[in-house]
């Protein structure tokens, strides 16, 4: 907008959201022609994710660009199943699945890991950064629901995370990050753990 003498006083910006939708799907055809999915849950599979894990390492102990893991457990998955069968077992694993790979970036991977685990790597993603990628995938998670049979079921996870350090392999950084899973959930579920009970210090790792 502009005044009479041709100044300007004023400017409106229009953005519209734009989702590469089309590319997503194409993408994720594609895996699945070449049997890199998980066909439950939609996300890569146990053996693609391991091998971008370790390449991912590979990439730290060559170049040192920083990564971390999350261990990703489904809460009371177990029950929900002896209580309203593998079809809502399956649903839960897709929602979850679809809810972690919304939420991460491109260059970051998510695939199922174990039955009721999904494992995420966060590419370029260090020590102080690694508490709040991981909460705020617990809470996303948190605003999911299942509508099965009448019943709405609510959806929790629990998260163990750590980021790469000299010398770890994969072993040592799967250990680290599925223990401080197993500690979210010796809490109840719903939590996100990122260190040790023997570390301290504002820095989550």
């Amino acid at each position: 907008m502009r005044d009479e003498r041709g100044s300007l006083i004023g400017a409106v910006e229009s953005f519209t959201e734009w989702t590469p939708t089309g590319s997503l799907e194409a993408r994720q055809n594609k895996l699945a022609t070449y049997g890199c999915l998980d066909p439950v849950s939609g996300v890569l599979n146990h053996g693609m994710t391991q091998s971008h894990l370790r390449e991912t390492l590979a990439t730290f102990e060559e170049h040192k660009v920083p990564f971390s893991l999350l261990c990703v457990g489904i809460d009371h998955l177990e029950e929900i199943g002896q209580r309203y069968g593998s079809g809502a077992v399956a649903a839960i694993l897709r929602i979850v699945g679809q809810a972690l790979e919304t939420n991460l970036r491109p260059t970051d991977f998510i695939g199922r890991w174990m039955d009721n685990e999904f494992l995420a790597i966060l590419t370029e993603c260090g020590g102080d950064e690694i508490a709040f990628v991981g909460e705020r995938l617990r809470k996303m998670v948190f605003q999911e629901r299942l509508e099965w049979w009448g019943d709405r079921l609510p959806i929790t996870v629990a998260i163990g995370g750590t980021h790469a350090r000299q010398g770890d392999s994969v072993e040592a950084l799967l250990i680290r990050a599925e223990s401080r899973m197993q500690r979210s959930i010796a809490k109840g579920g719903n939590q996100l753990t990122v260190r040790d009970e023997d570390e301290a210090g504002p820095v989550e790792d």
